[in-house]
């Protein structure tokens, strides 16, 4: 459904949402590989979610065309923001990321005063102690943490944990990935 780019200056929220005129096509953005697409790759069919009959939906981060993190999310009876919810995690590569774990964030919208969409976020402390799991760090503002974590050029870029745990976002257990896709799965 979705397949953002890292570092083009477009906002990976405003293009899953549709509200950004939508880049031509590249016949390279099917890939996962690094820098063989540069633009966000969005499906169409996105605008008519609910008639799709989703029964799962999933998050996965790539880097140099390796999966690296994911996220699997019941879809059934969500629309294209709902789905990403705490309650509809079904599985994923951080074992603390469950349904009954209580949450600062955990929405598409995140915290879009500080351009943190896509957000998953355990705490904030201050920005040097900020933790969580994973964060597009989209272009549309500045960051809220200055010469820090999220005070970075070349937006978006896609922030996740390496641990199999929430990781503090100002540390080195935490990575960049090139890519971020959206898949969905039917119901049979």
């Amino acid at each position: 459904m979705l397949r953002a780019t890292s570092g083009i200056g477009v906002s990976v929220r405003d293009t899953w949402l549709g509200t950004v005129p939508p880049a031509p096509v590249q016949d390279t953005c099917i890939s996962m590989a690094t820098g063989v697409c540069s633009t966000h790759y969005r499906n169409s069919r996105i605008d008519v979610w609910s008639a799709l009959s989703i029964s799962e939906v999933t998050i996965e981060l790539y880097k140099s065309g390796s999966r690296v993190a994911f996220v699997t999310f019941n879809g059934t009876h969500s629309d294209r923001e709902s789905w990403m919810s705490p309650s509809r995690v079904l599985s994923s590569i951080w074992k603390s990321l469950t349904p009954d774990r209580q949450y600062l964030i955990f929405s598409l919208e995140g915290e879009a005063p500080c351009s943190r969409v896509f957000f998953i976020l355990n705490n904030l402390g201050g920005c040097p102690s900020d933790a969580g799991w994973f964060t597009v760090l989209d272009p549309r503002s500045s960051g809220c943490c200055p010469a820090s974590w999220d005070d970075l050029i070349n937006k978006p870029r896609f922030l996740y944990s390496t641990l199999d745990d929430l990781a503090t976002f100002q540390s080195s257990d935490v990575d960049f990935a090139d890519v971020m896709a959206i898949f969905i799965k039917k119901n049979s």
